[in-house]
């Protein structure tokens, strides 16, 4: 199981009642050593312990989250009072009696950021003590990873992609903290590509989707023919390799997930038994290695109910959810999910719905079927519907409108029996769209319904001839 990411050190709670005061006062400590202020380098004593403290620590900070941390010490708390040994406070030296590790003890408070190490009185066990807060550095305490995972929303494909790869960066860095978030990402009018203000972590990866040209690229795997804007801009993304920018490309691959996977083992030598069904399954769902389209439309496999779910809800906070539930739990075990059941109820039905709009409006042009939705919007769609409902049929072009946009699906039947003759990939191209000789898709603004249906119908005559 990976950390969760850390939300930061605001969540933390003093372990004992603090407050601050404007500066160090002279107070006699429990154990009746002499009173001293705090001038800047000298030594503030109490019972039988000395912290040291200098101007120098004033302007060094540790930061956890969207805070800092300061470790407060004072020396008339003994071994069995709040903390531990110097060691948790990331080496600091404090010294005291005969002990260096057992005189004093430490305690963690968060404060927000900007804010100077400031003293504290403490009231701890009815002893009334200065303690001088000190920012060290906290070895234990630290700031995780920011790993930015954009991937292909609304694809299980995706999904899976960015599961695989949450695995291979988890395995790469044992021990560290890691905080991963996730970013759903979709071809429509106007996005072509990534806006390189997304790629904000430590870290970013760019999964089955368009490439971004950016320094601040950390990781890219794609299989799609469309991948890069040209052949010198893949050229140029291939050479540039390095230990901090890597690039994983390949589209004789049928999913993003398997080259992930298969990169993960070749290449780094990690391999994951227990991820290997949802692997399998993405390349099924992405390549269409389904036996017949009748077993591709159907939705009574556990996983193929999920697939429909990721189609319709897959945006970033449902990547948030499930992704880490694909790593830590079987793939099967997370598809039979009660919430899983909860969200696929109604899209069942528009399921139906759909495809009884297939049976109606779906029209044959020669070896093409042409279907036509943009009337009303439409709640779920059923891939491959076309093919079992006319398995004869060697392309398919769908339009549909849907609440953002139009969107024109083109494919080929892989269970007809002919070889294809088309590039779809190249076609949905022209259109500022992409995807693989196989299957494709192209998007317009609901403003440009017009054109959208001039474009399908002019595809439909093409894959025709």
């Amino acid at each position: 199981m990976w950390p969760a990411a850390t939300e930061g050190a605001a969540e933390m709670r003093p372990v004992a009642e603090i407050r601050p005061v404007a500066e160090m006062r002279p107070v006699r400590a429990e154990g009746g050593g002499k009173e001293r202020r705090d001038d800047g380098g000298k030594e503030t004593r109490g019972g039988s312990g000395v912290a040291r403290r200098t101007p120098a620590m004033d302007g060094v900070s540790a930061s956890v989250g969207s805070s800092l941390v300061e470790l407060a010490w004072s020396s008339s708390f003994g071994p069995s009072g709040m903390g531990s040994s110097a060691d948790e406070a990331g080496g600091a030296s404090v010294t005291g009696g005969s002990a260096a590790s057992s005189a004093t003890a430490p305690s963690v408070v968060a404060r927000p950021e900007g804010r100077m190490p400031r003293c504290y009185e403490k009231n701890v066990r009815g002893a009334r003590c200065s303690v001088v807060g000190v920012v060290l550095p906290l070895s234990r305490v630290s700031k995780p990873r920011d790993i930015v995972v954009a991937t292909h929303g609304h694809c299980f494909d995706g999904m899976a992609s960015a599961a695989v790869f949450t695995h291979l960066v988890r395995s790469l860095s044992p021990g560290q903290p890691l905080s991963f978030r996730y970013r759903s990402c979709g071809y429509g009018p106007g996005m072509a590509t990534i806006p390189e203000g997304w790629l904000d972590g430590d870290e970013n990866a760019i999964l089955d989707f368009r490439y971004t040209k950016s320094a601040r690229l950390s990781w890219y795997f794609d299989h799609h023919i469309t991948a890069f804007g040209s052949a010198a801009e893949e050229r140029e993304a291939l050479a540039s390799g390095d230990a901090t920018h890597r690039v994983f490309y390949e589209p004789t691959y049928g999913s993003c997930t398997k080259l992930i996977a298969d990169v993960a083992s070749d290449r780094f030598g990690i391999r994951s038994e227990a991820l290997a069904p949802l692997v399998a399954w993405a390349d099924i769902i992405d390549a269409a290695r389904f036996p017949s389209a009748e077993a591709a439309v159907d939705r009574n496999e556990p996983v193929l109910k999920l697939a429909s779910v990721v189609e319709h809800h897959g945006d970033g906070p449902f990547l948030k959810d499930l992704v880490p539930r694909l790593v830590e739990r079987p793939l099967e075990e997370v598809a039979r999910g009660a919430d899983i059941a909860e969200l696929f109820r109604p899209l069942g039905a528009a399921r139906e719905t759909f495809i009884r709009r297939v049976k109606q409006v779906g029209t044959r042009m020669g070896r093409v079927v042409f279907v036509d939705l943009s009337d009303a919007p439409i709640d779920a769609a059923a891939k491959f519907v076309t093919y079992a409902l006319f398995p004869d049929a060697m392309y398919s072009v769908t339009l549909t409108r849907q609440k953002q946009h139009c969107k024109i699906s083109v494919g080929y039947n892989p269970w007809c029996g002919k070889e294809r003759l088309h590039d779809i990939a190249a076609i949905c191209r022209r259109y500022d769209g992409g995807g693989h000789p196989v299957v494709g898709a192209a998007s317009f603004p609901l403003s440009e319904l017009a054109r959208a249906r001039t474009v399908a119908l002019s595809i439909a005559r093409e894959l025709d001839t």
